[in-house]
């Protein structure tokens, strides 16, 4: 029994009295110093973008790909640009709405407004500076592809399944 070692719940002075601590000013100011370092090693601040850029810089790609869950949304969709107007998404929708629906009207995402079919929107120009898929098919892809699933409507194998489904026409039509 002497070897017990016996340690009192820690309390911290925001929890006593639901007050930031001594501490909470030099914390703060100290995150808020960091947050844009590297790793926090006080070099350059992070670029985002950078990476993307050095692997797309002058580099042509057939498809640009990419996989996105919508916490808002009921259904599937998508969103497709291709040079050559040789659009896959409208045979990714019916393939997917075997498993789930396809998102509605109601939808009011930001983009939207580019209605191509049911499901399935173009990649908007205006992302083009703010999404890796518009940023990709604008600047090195010939196809660009952005399945969303309903994170919050549909389980997680649901949307797993809706996204391979997708993936796999994609492919297929690239072998």
């Amino acid at each position: 029994m002497d070897d017990e070692v016996k340690q009192s719940p820690q309390i911290t002075p925001r929890e006593e009295n639901s007050e930031p601590g001594d501490d909470h000013a030099d914390r703060c100011r100290y995150t808020q110093e960091k947050q844009h370092d590297v790793v926090g090693n006080c070099e350059e601040p992070l670029d985002l973008w950078q990476l993307p850029r050095e692997v797309m810089a002058d580099q042509p790609f057939d498809l640009f790909s990419d996989l996105h869950e919508d916490y808002e949304a009921t259904g599937f969709y998508m969103y497709e640009a291709e040079r050559e107007r040789r659009r896959l998404g409208a045979q990714i929708v019916d393939v997917v709405k075997q498993i789930g629906s396809i998102d509605s009207e109601d939808n009011t995402d930001p983009g939207l407004e580019m209605p191509v079919s049911e499901g399935l929107f173009e990649i908007n120009p205006a992302w083009r500076t703010s999404g890796w898929s518009a940023y990709a098919y604008f600047e090195s892809a010939t196809h660009g592809v952005l399945t969303e699933t309903p994170s919050t409507a549909w389980p997680l194998h649901t949307r797993v399944e809706a996204h391979l489904l997708a993936l796999r026409l994609v492919l297929d039509y690239y072998q």
